[in-house]
């Protein structure tokens, strides 16, 4: 054996543990899915009855649903759902307003076209 070698004592890091306390189980995501589908349930109603213009409900149900999928990925869907529901509609309302826009520009070329 070598003389110039040096016996260098092994140090084992702490085993790698997982936090299972901590995973959502299969009931609380069951649970928190139904009460994501009841809020946006209930919100998309809410802002529905504001308007009466039933080509909202398109658009708004869309806007409802793109932000349910967005609050998914996020920790707390139930805490962001509102705003990004918010935004949402208001880019809906947007689009609509856009559409009707064009619509009357069309319809107007169309009558000096005839």
């Amino acid at each position: 054996m070598k003389e110039n070698l040096r016996r260098v004592p092994a140090r084992l890091a702490p085993a790698n543990e997982f936090d299972l306390a901590n995973r959502p189980n299969e009931r609380t995501k069951a649970a928190t899915s139904a009460a994501v589908e009841a809020l946006k349930t209930r919100l998309f109603r809410e802002r529905l009855a504001v308007s009466g213009d039933p080509r909202w409900a398109t658009f708004l149900r869309r806007a409802a649903n793109e932000a349910a999928a967005l609050a998914w990925l996020t920790e707390c869907p139930l805490l962001i759902l509102p705003t990004l529901l918010d935004e949402k509609a208001e880019a809906a309302r947007h689009q609509l307003q856009l559409q009707d826009s064009i619509r009357r520009r069309s319809q107007a070329m169309i009558c000096v076209a005839a």
